[in-house]
């Protein structure tokens, strides 16, 4: 997600882009590419989260595999 912050560093609006997949190597690593535009000056933040998406996948967020630091 990304977008314009607030003073005290909360996102005032908030964009999503999908990210693809760029490579893969056998049971070792998935490497993803995403492609953020700034299109207007100021403060700007971001953060990066990946989650699972299928058609038969239920609620990503009740598999229990997002772990928030």
């Amino acid at each position: 997600m990304f977008g314009p912050l607030e003073a005290e560093g909360s996102f005032k609006r908030v964009q999503t882009v999908p990210m693809n997949l760029a490579s893969s190597e056998p049971d070792e690593a998935f490497h993803f590419t995403g492609r953020i535009v700034c299109q207007a000056s100021g403060r700007f933040g971001y953060a990066v989260r990946i989650l699972p998406q299928h058609p038969d996948l239920g609620e990503p967020l009740d598999m229990r595999l997002v772990h928030w630091a």
